[in-house]
């Protein structure tokens, strides 16, 4: 069993290395443009909504709902 071991070869061709190599440096690569964009972004500003934009949205999107209500009430009317 051991010298069957022993005697077994492991044959790789050229394509299947280089296509192992491009794989890594590919891999490698996305993962340091990953990192850099990981910086980037802890370095930007936190995105916050003021008191006040939130109330206007708020009011514009409750005058829609009052809106469609009306249309709706005007297509069941007729």
């Amino acid at each position: 069993m051991k010298e069957e071991i022993q005697n077994t070869t492991f044959n790789i061709s050229l394509k299947t290395l280089f296509t192992i190599v491009a794989f890594s440096f590919v891999a490698i690569g996305e993962y340091i443009v990953l990192q850099k964009e990981i910086e980037e972004a802890k370095e930007l500003p936190k995105n916050q909504v003021s008191r006040i934009e939130f109330e206007y949205s708020k009011e514009k999107l409750q005058n829609q709902i009052d809106i469609l209500k009306e249309e709706l009430r005007d297509l069941k009317d007729d």
